[in-house]
């Protein structure tokens, strides 16, 4: 029984190890990145980032729109040579975007947009990315900046098929050891 502990605990340490020397990428779970604010120089901010190993099922567009119903924000989703690539813009405080004819997702502030992350590294699950669009109300998960691309895991099915099995297991052995204990 203590090999058994030792070798999990071993193999365990080993994945951990695993996942700790990955780089870590715009779609790696945790990761928040900020859009930069705009500047007098740089009217409209815009931020490009790709996420090696990671694709996205397909292409989309999303378009988020303000109180009065003018264009604000567009993110683009798109793989570039099997790695997914996000293109965020955003507007300047006097010039709206002109948003794409059609084809896009809208989006009313200051509700998020939400895309899935594909993994295609094995032992690294899949993100769910939330993009928030001028989030100064309510919590803002961007600190300062207003807009940014938030990532989290999202659970393995069998991760979870694993975790229930342990605890059924679990809960089957104490049963059988109280059942011991009551027969002595």
């Amino acid at each position: 029984m203590k090999t058994a502990s030792a070798i999990l605990l071993t193999l365990l340490a080993c994945l951990l190890a695993a996942g700790a020397t990955r780089a870590q990428t715009a779609c790696s779970a945790g990761v928040t990145t900020a859009v930069p604010e705009e500047t007098l120089l740089v009217p409209e901010a815009s931020l490009s980032v790709t996420c090696d190993g990671f694709t996205f099922a397909s292409a989309q567009t999303a378009v988020f729109f303000d109180a009065s119903g003018l264009a604000s924000d567009i993110v683009t989703l798109t793989n570039v040579g099997g790695v997914a690539t996000i293109l965020f813009v955003s507007d300047n405080l006097d010039l709206p975007l002109t948003p794409p004819v059609s084809g896009f997702i809208t989006v009313t502030e200051p509700n998020p947009f939400v895309a899935v992350a594909i993994s295609t590294v094995g032992g690294i699950s899949n993100s769910v990315l939330t993009f928030t669009s001028d989030a100064e109300t309510g919590t803002n998960p961007c600190g300062t900046a207003s807009d940014c691309l938030t990532a989290s895991t999202v659970p393995e099915p069998a991760t979870l098929s694993l975790l229930g099995i342990g605890l059924l297991c679990s809960g089957w052995v104490r049963r059988r050891q109280r059942q011991r204990q009551d027969a002595v």
